[in-house]
């Protein structure tokens, strides 16, 4: 089934689903990806019982109002560090100078298993213009009239720009599936945020780094081996939802 078909399916069904599940799901599906322990089970059982709010669980609030805001929100560069703010209050809780603010320090990707570098991120001196670049392209983007393979081709493709920029101390790949899905809506309207595109990569957590590693650092990236990370995202149209 195309892309195409794939949405007008979705579209159909949208009038029946629960926005707010949805969200839910995404926030906690990108979280994890992170390393957030808390699974859908968790999070509805801990909101059913009252339970004082641990700080995986502060994680995914914040991520969940980040998503609620950014559904108001046009997708500029101002919009996208306000939603930044909204994501990273628990995860910059020692360092909060660096909340919707870009890194002025140097970043790197570390193997959680060997504590090894893998991917040493753009230079901090060049993460304002790269990001000022890249919200360029964006704003031209959101202005053509694309089929829906080429705002699937994009969206991945913002997702992983701003991966590989990593602008951010902290939340960079939550911002990056937040934009992807972001601009699909500016695209293709409130239906995307159905798209369970988080889900689809966390269950498929090792093709996901394996995909979205281009090199070992900003300066030395091979974008001709992105089209397997840029396939992934049609595939979350596939992905049923879950509680």
């Amino acid at each position: 089934m195309t892309i195409h078909k794939h949405i007008a399916k979705l579209r159909k069904v949208e009038p029946s689903l629960d926005y707010f599940s949805y969200l839910v799901s995404s926030s906690i599906f990108s979280s994890r990806i992170e390393g957030n322990p808390i699974n859908l089970n968790d999070y509805y059982r801990h909101q059913e019982m009252g339970l004082r709010k641990t700080k995986p669980i502060k994680e995914i609030e914040d991520l969940i109002a980040a998503y609620k805001m950014a559904k108001k929100l046009n997708l500029t560069e101002k919009n996208m560090l306000r939603i930044h703010k909204i994501l990273s209050p628990t995860i910059l809780d020692k360092n909060p100078q660096y909340q919707s603010q870009y890194r002025d320090k140097i970043a790197c990707v570390y193997n959680l298993q060997t504590g090894k570098v893998v991917y040493r991120a753009a230079h901090e001196i060049i993460v304002k213009a790269e990001m000022a670049r890249l919200f360029s392209d964006i704003a031209f983007l959101l202005d053509q009239d694309l089929t829906h393979n080429e705002m699937f081709y994009f969206a991945s493709q913002i997702h992983l720009r701003t991966s590989e920029i990593h602008p951010f101390a902290d939340g960079n790949g939550r911002t990056a599936r937040l934009m992807e899905k972001w601009f699909l809506s500016q695209m293709l309207g409130d239906v995307a945020w159905y798209i369970q595109s988080e889900r689809n990569y966390q269950k498929r957590l090792t093709s996901y780094y394996k995909n979205i590693h281009l090199g070992p650092d900003y300066s030395s990236l091979n974008y001709g081996d992105c089209l397997p990370f840029l396939l992934m995202l049609p595939w979350a149209l596939r992905v049923k939802s879950e509680k």
